[in-house]
């Protein structure tokens, strides 16, 4: 696991290149620094480092909790962490990277500050994290999932990345979610808009068939399949498909 040294106030920097740099984007603190560091605060904001990761164009997704946290480094996927290092009164917050664990002696291990492989006991962990609400992240390729995390923050994470204009790596994250829940709505239209975008009207149309057929309630998806048979020359099914979705609003 790559180890980056921080230097004053830049845990945020550091652990956001350390997390890169662990999927194959080698980068610095210095490098990234602009992108999340805020000098008035002398530190990083947590949707800082969520939007810096995105981006990049890495699927960046919040996990919470000791649960998840286990099943993301069992996976191999290092966790972004945030905690409170002294009291809930008198925070001294820090960003940290877990990537190891061992139940048996009881410790986390992570790269943490000025330590590299930091072996640091459990319970006190799990306190400075908890008093930080349990806020971390994992950074992924496209196409890659999250071990725990949960169908709407997953899609969540692929819809920020067609916003910003990634949509090859959209693309990719996308078809991951629908592998795994194949009824995501979110991700059913976010593909279907790109295919759409990119002159694949017929695949469009099929994804927002299937979208319809799992969610006969959405608008959106009504909407967006009247557009995609209207462009294809299905005159009737597209007024048709409009009028669903007038139905619905």
């Amino acid at each position: 696991m790559p180890f980056l040294q921080q230097t004053a106030g830049y845990c945020g920097p550091a652990t956001l290149a350390m997390a890169l740099s662990s999927q194959g984007q080698t980068t610095t603190p210095e490098e990234v620094g602009p992108l999340v560091y805020t000098p008035g605060l002398k530190g990083t904001l947590q949707e800082d480092m969520i939007s810096a990761g995105r981006r990049q164009g890495f699927m960046t997704v919040k996990i919470q909790g000791m649960e998840s946290l286990l099943a993301e480094v069992t996976a191999g996927h290092p966790v972004i962490v945030f905690e409170n290092l002294a009291l809930s009164w008198l925070p001294q917050w820090h960003y940290a990277l877990v990537f190891g664990y061992d139940l048996n002696t009881q410790t986390v291990t992570m790269h943490s500050g000025p330590e590299a492989f930091k072996r640091w006991d459990l319970r006190r962990f799990e306190r400075s994290w908890m008093l930080a609400d349990y806020w971390g992240v994992v950074l992924l390729k496209p196409g890659e999932l999250a071990a725990s995390a949960s169908e709407y923050e997953q899609s969540k994470a692929a819809s920020a990345l067609e916003s910003l204009g990634k949509t090859t790596e959209a693309e990719k994250a996308y078809r991951a979610i629908l592998r795994r829940w194949p009824e995501s709505l979110v991700s059913g239209i976010g593909l279907a808009n790109i295919a759409y975008s990119h002159g694949r009207a017929k695949e469009a149309l099929q994804l927002l068939t299937e979208s319809v057929r799992r969610h006969p309630e959405s608008m959106e998806a009504w909407h967006n399949l009247s557009v995609a048979q209207a462009s294809l020359g299905l005159g009737k099914e597209s007024r048709q498909s409009a009028e669903r979705a007038a139905g619905l609003e």
